[in-house]
């Protein structure tokens, strides 16, 4: 005869949709500088839940961060900050940086652009 194993019980939380808004959209960096971009997370319908964050799109020899990053909504909106900075070894361009957010299965992304410049005109 054997025992009944005992109940396990799991909540997990996932939003069912969600948006995310860099501000500003674009901007532009001189040497040494960070790019920094406020993320504005909006959940649909006011849900709850957690969103974990990451950054791409960097160029070579930088460094880009989501802080914090992983996000809590509270009535329906979170924020974040996303930077990027530019050592001055960094070739003059525009980048593109591209912020994720996965929450379950579900994932959005959002775009802001940097120009670097070697020296402030």
């Amino acid at each position: 005869m054997y025992a009944a194993a005992p109940a396990v019980s799991q909540t997990l939380t996932v939003i069912a949709a969600f948006t995310i808004t860099p501000n500003p959209s674009k901007e532009t960096v001189y040497r040494g500088d960070i790019a920094a971009f406020l993320l504005q997370l909006k959940a649909a319908n006011g849900s709850t839940g957690t969103v974990t964050l990451s950054c791409s799109g960097r160029p070579c020899r930088s460094y880009c961060a989501d802080l914090p990053t992983t996000v809590s909504f509270t009535n329906g909106t979170a924020l974040a900050i996303s930077g990027v900075f530019f050592p001055a070894t960094t070739t003059p361009g525009s980048y593109t940086l591209t912020c994720t957010g996965v929450s379950g299965s579900i994932s959005h992304t959002a775009s802001a652009t940097s120009s670097w410049r070697p020296n402030a005109d």
